[in-house]
């Protein structure tokens, strides 16, 4: 296994981890999905709202053949139900995990 699939493993794992301390139930918009919408925010050079970057998410992950919990975009309001719901330290945990692989 190289280190990219080794990473990826680690991160899915952790956000599975992390899903189970947040969610009470199977949620559309789960750890992975928040923390790829924060990555895009802290990554992107314009100001821009919350649908635009979820909409870009969408694009390039259909451009990217990577599976969507669904086929039409979120709502902006529940990424930002979702976000606050998540635990303080999940970034922290992930973070940590990554770091010692």
């Amino acid at each position: 296994m190289n280190i990219y699939q080794r990473l990826n493993k680690t991160f899915f794992n952790s956000c599975s981890i992390i899903d189970k301390s947040w969610q009470k139930i199977k949620r559309t918009i789960d750890t992975k999905l928040i923390i790829l919408f924060l990555m895009k925010i802290i990554s992107g050079k314009n100001n821009h709202g919350y649908t635009y970057i979820i909409n870009e998410i969408w694009d390039d992950c259909i451009r990217e053949k990577i599976p969507l919990p669904q086929y039409n975009p979120i709502s902006a309001s529940s990424m930002c139900e979702a976000r606050i719901k998540l635990p303080d330290d999940a970034i922290n945990t992930i973070n940590k995990d990554i770091v010692s692989v």
